[in-house]
């Protein structure tokens, strides 16, 4: 039998042996005594105290010993449980606040709306969508490659291109492409940026957001701060609370606000941060995330769906639209799973060459081959049949 070292070691395990006992926990010894049919009593927890009681101290410092070693060892694999459940747990830290956005879109006047429009960013006026599911970002994140630009998913890898942050967001994809400089000269925003507490170079999402909520105006000053704003939380989010001097280039002279390249920066500074966290590990990745899942949703479905499109493609997601797509998703296993069936919605690439679908998935190669095996058989059985009419025909009419 099993006598135990002190109650108050709890399920420390004890792997000392003696030649007549094996001295545990009296949480394990008691168990082992259930585990043989043993009615456990108060007189038996008193026998296995009385047990302990006559152990000499050199022998309980043995077991002592012993428990604080596997009390150590515990502690490791809790906090290795614990970071674990962390690292699944833990959402992607990124500034970009959709709900945010959508709720000063639909408070914007007429000429606010026209204003923004002008500047090159209409295609935000028409966002839907308040959240963001982090889990399909991450796996996004993990899948696409910053370096190609690739997005590889479900055996298919498509390339992203500044022509699809276009059709995506509804932002301006042409004209002058936007350097982001951290010693860029901006005298003539320093006027402007006074209204919201512009200091040390950097202005704070928040004041930008409150001053958007409270003004009726649609001027400079209201593009300005509009063109920052979605640039900080929506185009090119970071970890960070504000807007540095990088971005004020873009938004420095507004008569050239509408002839910015805003698609191509976007798509830029998503490929950067996301090597960025690449590079190193465990740092959240910047960029905006909503591009990788407007663009996958608009490729990849849990089942068969008409190709109808909508320009931009933002306006299609709503909340309700993608959180009824990931429902259908987990009904057939999840997207993340490995060997999922989905169904590919072949979308046009107003593109031409700059990208598109470049790797076609095994499916579809099946595919296409039994197709080829079934035409292939068909045509054989038409020419046996045509060859065994031409002969009959010739025995019928033989030649002289």
């Amino acid at each position: 039998m099993c006598i135990s070292a002190s109650a108050s070691y709890g399920f420390f395990p004890c792997q000392c042996v003696t030649t007549t006992f094996d001295y545990a926990s009296s949480n394990e010894v008691m168990a082992k005594l259930k585990d043989a049919g043993t009615i456990i009593t108060n007189q038996t927890k008193r026998d296995i105290g009385d047990q302990w009681k006559s152990l000499s101290n050199e022998e309980r410092q043995k077991y002592k010993d012993v428990a604080e070693v596997a009390k150590a060892e515990l502690a490791k694999q809790q906090d290795l449980f614990r970071a674990e459940s962390k690292e699944v747990k833990r959402k992607l830290q990124n500034r970009i606040s959709l709900k945010s956005i959508v709720g000063i879109v639909n408070k914007l006047s007429a000429d606010q709306r026209s204003a923004v429009e002008a500047i090159g960013l209409g295609g935000i006026l028409q966002l839907r969508c308040t959240f963001l599911n982090h889990a399909l970002c991450k796996w996004l994140v993990g899948n696409f490659d910053p370096v190609s630009r690739s997005l590889t998913v479900h055996g298919r890898s498509y390339v992203v291109t500044k022509s699809h942050v276009e059709e995506c967001l509804g932002i301006n994809g042409q004209g002058n492409v936007i350097e982001l400089e951290s010693h860029t000269k901006i005298d003539s925003c320093l006027e402007v940026l006074k209204n919201v507490g512009f200091t040390k170079g950097v202005v704070q999402l928040k004041d930008l957001r409150q001053y958007l909520e409270k003004t009726s105006e649609a001027d400079d000053v209201f593009k300005t701060i509009f063109a920052l704003y979605i640039l900080g939380c929506f185009l090119c989010p970071n970890t960070k609370a504000g807007v540095t001097r990088s971005f004020m280039k873009a938004v420095s002279d507004v008569r050239e606000m509408g002839k910015q390249n805003w698609a191509k920066l976007t798509l830029q500074f998503l490929c950067k941060g996301i090597q960025y966290q690449r590079d190193n590990h465990h740092v959240p990745p910047s960029g905006c995330l909503f591009l990788l899942v407007v663009f996958y949703l608009e490729r990849v479905s849990p089942s068969v769906k008409p190709s109808i499109r909508k320009l931009p493609s933002l306006v299609v997601w709503g909340d309700d639209e993608i959180r009824s797509v990931l429902h259908q998703f987990d009904k057939i296993g999840g997207y993340d799973s490995e060997g999922v069936v989905v169904h590919f919605t072949e979308v046009g690439d107003a593109s031409g060459k700059e990208g598109g679908l470049s790797q076609i998935s095994t499916a579809d190669v099946q595919t296409m081959t039994s197709t080829f095996v079934t035409v292939a058989a068909l045509l054989l059985r038409q020419n046996m049949f045509m060859s065994n009419l031409l002969g009959t025909e010739m025995k019928c009419n033989p030649q002289e």
